[in-house]
């Protein structure tokens, strides 16, 4: 380089590139303390044995619900494509198949439920959902099958969790009572 009449190499320096490193998401985030929760023992039971886990599932059932996803098969698909997510999951080789999902998610039982009441209350405890607003409302549910008969106790019910109900819309309904409360802002 040519200053003031004086000859001047360039000196090229190299410099040195910071890596990127890839920050988490706050789902991947959420997913880790999920991940944190002290569960319930994980006891098998009799035929088929899971594949998944049911701490596997229970997050991906967080996943549902944070990106607000209405079918099995977009859950699939979003944990196929988004590897990190998965991972974060606890899916490490391959992920399932919304038929699976299907499948595990109708299948919850007592212990699945407790931990999703745990995870709840933890979300609500670290400030991750907020509780300023809250919308609540039920609804009844039907259930299918024989109804128990008062008049006729040798009448065997199909259903013997589900109990008698009233509804200004329905009337009588033999079945349960679905109750939901969901913050109104964005989480």
């Amino acid at each position: 380089m040519l200053r003031f009449g004086v000859y001047e190499p360039i000196q090229h320096t190299r410099e040195v590139a910071t890596p990127i490193v890839a920050q988490k998401s706050h789902l991947e985030n959420l997913l880790e303390e999920v991940s944190k929760i002290a569960l319930p023992e994980f006891v098998a039971k009799r035929g088929r044995p899971y594949v998944y886990t049911p701490p596997q599932i229970i997050a991906a059932f967080v996943v549902v619900i944070y990106r607000g996803l209405d079918s099995f098969s977009s859950l699939a698909r979003v944990l196929e494509n988004e590897r990190n997510l998965a991972l974060a999951c606890g899916f490490k080789e391959k992920t399932p198949c919304w038929r699976t999902f299907l499948r595990r998610f109708s299948t919850l039982d007592e212990d699945i439920l407790h931990m999703a009441r745990a995870i709840a209350l933890k979300l609500i405890n670290s400030s991750v959902v907020p509780t300023d607003k809250i919308a609540v409302d039920s609804t009844i549910l039907e259930a299918k099958g024989i109804p128990a008969q008062k008049n006729n106790p040798g009448v065997i019910p199909t259903d013997s969790d589900a109990s008698w109900g009233y509804s200004d819309t329905k009337g009588f309904i033999y079945g349960y009572k679905l109750h939901l409360a969901s913050t109104v802002g964005k989480v």
